[in-house]
């Protein structure tokens, strides 16, 4: 499994969406750089690239924290005024050997880097509650 961000579907408002969130401990491979360099396509209105990772830069191997956070600061520093979104639902992840929710696991590591939850509603497809959070910032600062 990888972590990944891409810009918002719709493609035009330049939020990005993290998603990937599986166990903050468990391990991501490493992985090299994108040959094609920083995915620039959100920069022309309604021209925006859903379908690529927005984070380019290679990374070691690493837990899906460090992961988390080398995204963030990948994202202040190329996007410094911006709108970040991960979205949560109460589905069961692997942390270690112990099974947990991923909102219960995710979403106090999120507040503690800023996202605030924006929305909770049930996904009328799985019937899983689901949870947005936001972080806005500018200059590189948390709003």
């Amino acid at each position: 499994m990888s972590m990944e961000v891409r810009s918002h579907a719709g493609r035009c408002c330049g939020i990005k969406n993290i998603y990937g969130m599986y166990g903050p401990s468990a391990t991501l491979q490493e992985r090299d750089a994108h040959k094609d360099g920083l995915n620039l396509s959100d920069t022309l209105p309604g021209n925006g690239r859903f379908d690529k990772d927005f984070f380019t830069d290679a990374a070691p191997t690493e837990t899906y924290l460090q992961r988390f956070d080398r995204i963030l600061a990948f994202c202040k520093k190329n996007r410094p005024s911006h709108c970040l979104e991960v979205v949560l639902a109460n589905i069961n992840i692997y942390e270690g050997s112990t099974c947990v929710k991923q909102d219960d696991t995710w979403g106090p590591l999120l507040k503690e880097r800023g996202f605030k939850k924006v929305s909770t509603f049930t996904n009328s497809n799985s019937n899983h509650k689901v949870k947005v959070y936001h972080l806005t910032y500018k200059d590189g600062v948390n709003e």
